[in-house]
């Protein structure tokens, strides 16, 4: 999810549970079926979430319980399992680098390199003041963050293996 509340008040400067309250989601990226698709609104993000059958779903993110948070206080679904690329990475390479860059450049090295281009350019805007580009370029952004994700059981299952210490 990707949420705004102001320029001041982000998550560096308060807890989830101070956050997430005020800061009303306006992207997605979701992997749901066989396709990635960035859902664009809150109104979208609502009726689209509301047509999964969350008592089967396995929500993955790389930061999972801030999107499960969101996800229940926004439009009030809890997943039947979680899974978090980001704590597996932390748990299994403590000392190494643990974004989502890093699981691009090893499990999709032909994918472009991700870059925070499209977040820079969206900081401390709401989604109705981002330029039609800059929306796309966010939309993208969470596109490619959800291709990404949809790499999660090789990921857990080749850290579960040890093998990205060996990769270190």
């Amino acid at each position: 999810f990707e949420t705004f509340y102001s320029a001041k008040i982000t998550l560096k400067t308060l807890g989830y549970s101070q956050y997430i309250p005020q800061a009303q989601p306006y992207l997605a990226g979701i992997c749901y079926g066989d396709r990635s698709r960035a859902i664009e609104g809150f109104d979208a993000l609502q009726r689209e979430l509301a047509l999964i059958d969350w008592s089967t779903i396995q929500l993955v993110g790389h930061n999972t319980l801030f999107d499960a948070a969101v996800l229940k206080h926004w439009f009030g679904h809890t997943a039947a399992q979680y899974a978090c690329t980001l704590s597996a990475s932390r748990y299994w390479r403590p000392h190494a680098k643990h974004d989502l860059e890093f699981l691009r450049a090893h499990y999709l090295p032909d994918m472009p390199r991700k870059t925070g281009e499209a977040l820079v350019n969206a900081k401390n805007k709401t989604w109705d003041q981002l330029t039609a580009t800059e929306q796309r370029a966010l939309a993208a952004y969470a596109v490619n963050d959800a291709d990404i994700l949809d790499l999660e059981p090789q990921c857990l299952t080749d850290a579960k293996a040890g093998l990205l210490d060996q990769l270190e």
